[in-house]
């Protein structure tokens, strides 16, 4: 089916920036936004940091919380409407024989197509800020296999739960926001 997940992942991400007087440029200037909003918060307002040194500079504390949003937003986005998905296409289920199972998929694949421009607004504001990119960014990969799968596990059990428990959707967004704030992003 790999053929049918490509064609609906770009149709969906297509379709998300369609019309809109930006276009593609959202994928860009959405996520830098929403670093600016909580850098701002939990960097200036709220003054956290990471590590041991108080003299650590706000554009480092940026790239750590860029990265732990990027990979929340990927597991986020791809679980948060995971348990409508198959209610959402109604003719796919009753008038021809579609496999169900790939609808998580493509959401996973367009959570990633973003998570992916984000990784590399990181390297760049990194080669910047740092004049130096670490050899490690070759296991990013690695890192992101346990994400991927685990997002597309959840993906997959909500889909078809959500079928029988109508309100899951409504549910999984209250949870999704005690995750972010519960996961260890900001401290």
């Amino acid at each position: 089916h790999r053929n049918l997940i490509w064609q609906f992942t770009r149709r969906e991400i297509e379709s998300k920036y369609r019309g809109s007087f930006l276009g593609f440029f959202w994928l860009v200037i959405y996520p830098l936004i929403q670093l600016l909003i909580y850098t701002f918060i939990f960097g200036v307002v709220f003054q956290a940091r990471w590590g041991r040194h108080a003299a650590e500079s706000l554009t480092q504390f940026a790239l750590i919380l860029f990265c732990g949003l990027t990979a929340f937003n990927i597991f986020s986005e791809t679980i948060s409407h995971a348990a409508g998905m198959i209610i959402s296409v109604p003719n796919y289920v009753k008038k021809v024989v579609f496999p169900l199972e790939i609808l998580p998929v493509c959401r996973l694949g367009t959570a990633l197509f973003q998570g992916l421009v984000n990784v590399v607004i990181v390297l760049i504001a990194n080669m910047i800020i740092s004049q130096t990119i670490q050899w490690t960014v070759v296991l990013l990969p690695l890192v992101f296999l346990p994400l991927i799968f685990l997002s597309l596990g959840i993906g997959w059990f909500l889909s078809s739960l959500g079928v029988f428990l109508r309100d899951l959707n409504l549910f999984i967004g209250l949870v999704i926001q005690i995750l972010f704030y519960g996961a260890a992003i900001f401290y």
